[in-house]
């Protein structure tokens, strides 16, 4: 959920990773790639079918926070507040 999302620097992934036991660190921007999967879920909440299909589960008030949340993340991705990225590590030998 967007406001529930965690926020960290590449520097301090880097850091926690080396000092854990990973070599060979490399980060891939993936924030139009998740972009993509945010505005999805957006068109997902908002539809009858899933208003239908979980109405025991997710009462109005739920659906409209979750629906808010995903709308404060989808903003921050688009305004490049806030960056999506795929991380790769190797286990020193």
């Amino acid at each position: 959920m967007g406001d529930l999302s965690h926020k960290e620097m590449v520097s301090t992934y880097r850091s926690l990773l080396r000092e854990t036991g990973f070599s060979d660190i490399e980060f891939e921007d993936v924030s139009k790639e998740y972009l993509g999967y945010v505005k999805a879920l957006d068109v997902k909440l908002r539809s009858e079918e899933h208003r239908s299909k979980f109405l025991d589960i997710i009462d109005s008030n739920l659906r409209r926070d979750l629906i808010e949340s995903n709308v404060v993340l989808l903003n921050s991705i688009e305004q490049k507040w806030q960056m999506s990225m795929r991380i790769r590590a190797f286990a020193k030998k």
